[in-house]
């Protein structure tokens, strides 16, 4: 590897710890903020009136929080009063929990009050995938395998059927009497692990890590304003410009300005540093790539618009920098429709205003050429 090469990677590293622990993009439903665990969000939405049934696709708050495990977001729903087995359900919390083998939050809903029979299906779901634990944990808590459910008949016929099907020989041992491996567990059993949280750096590190991707990017003078971001860290296609506004790490923003970097890309697939700032909501690069010089209607007008990154992030700030510095709120995104269909969010009355609201520009002036 070049030189070159490393230490661009190593700024790529860097600007990911960087990032700060709590997105400021807003996610855009309560669903969402309790996927992501973010209970402070789920508070706004409720605050502005969303529905704590509210269904995203085919899942309540609750069924999204229990099908990725965000215990958290589970008990926050709960002592809110969500409805625990949502009749009209397509698929029920304890379904999703149980689906993913989410024992935890299962164990939740079941100690709030759910009736044991509920989980019943587990049963099955834990056969097909060889969880012999899982299976044992649901019978501790009060599954009986040759009870007849209604909706879903024997557990044991069925587990039987799946675990035939699936090959998980174990679980047929055990199902037939073979095989007993004991009392059943106390604990629920540990979900698989199916996501990898990107490391943070440590408060005492921060410093020194950013004068470190300072002085790299220094050392490759007009290089540096070439670099991409490469490395694990790195998105699909990103200059190292964009990489760093992504993040929120203004100071490597300005340095790789002042290396070179262009601010404004033409349409080759590549995002331009002010979208991926506006679409993290990251209000202060957004007036720092303004000051810069970048457009606030991107390239072309139309293509990566920042207004359009903005509504998507669903923080009003952002938009009214954008429309401040000259954004046109009327513009067509290159992927068509309007910008005003795009708006998400617990401020989204307030984003509607805004671009309902903002005067109408003519004549957009081609961004200025900063390559």
């Amino acid at each position: 590897m070049s030189s070159e090469a490393s230490s661009a990677g190593r700024v790529t590293e860097i600007i990911s710890l960087l990032r700060p622990r709590q997105p400021r993009k807003l996610p855009e439903s309560l669903t969402a903020a309790a996927m992501n665990g973010d209970l402070e969000r789920m508070q706004l939405f409720l605050d502005r009136g969303s529905d704590i049934e509210a269904r995203t696709s085919f899942a309540s708050p609750l069924g999204a929080a229990c099908s990725v495990g965000r215990l958290e977001s589970v008990r926050w729903l709960i002592a809110r009063g969500a409805v625990l087995d949502p009749p009209d359900a397509q698929i029920t919390p304890i379904q999703s929990a149980l689906g993913k083998m989410n024992c935890e939050a299962a164990a939740l809903l079941l100690d709030a009050g759910l009736p044991i029979e509920k989980a019943a299906w587990g049963v099955i779901a834990a056969a097909s995938l060889g969880r012999l634990d899982v299976l044992r944990w649901l019978l501790g808590r009060g599954v009986e395998l040759d009870h007849k459910y209604p909706s879903l008949g024997v557990p044991r016929e069925r587990a039987l059927f799946a675990a035939g099907k699936a090959g998980k020989e174990e679980v047929l041992s055990f199902l037939r009497g073979e095989l007993d491996p004991g009392p059943p567990p106390d604990v629920p059993p540990a979900a698989p692990v199916l996501r990898q949280e990107r490391p943070y750096a440590a408060p005492g590190d921060r410093a020194h890590l950013l004068e470190e991707a300072l002085e790299l990017v220094r050392a490759g003078e007009k290089a540096a304003g070439r670099w991409k971001a490469t490395g694990p860290a790195a998105s699909k296609r990103s200059a190292l410009i964009s990489h760093a506004a992504g993040n929120g790490v203004g100071e490597v923003v300005s340095a790789l300005r002042d290396a070179g970097a262009a601010l404004d890309f033409p349409n080759d697939g590549t995002e331009p540093p002010l979208s991926c700032a506006a679409g993290e909501a990251h209000a202060d690069v957004v007036r720092i790539l303004l000051e810069l010089g970048a457009s606030p209607n991107g390239h072309d007008g139309k293509s990566w618009l920042p207004l359009e990154a903005a509504v998507l992030s669903g923080e009003p700030e952002v938009l009214r920098i954008l429309l401040n510095a000259g954004a046109n709120a009327r513009a067509k995104p290159a992927s068509g429709g309007k910008m005003t269909e795009r708006v998400r969010g617990p401020y989204a009355p307030e984003i509607r205003a805004l671009l309902e609201q903002a005067p109408r520009i003519k004549g957009i002036a081609k961004a200025k050429n900063n390559k």
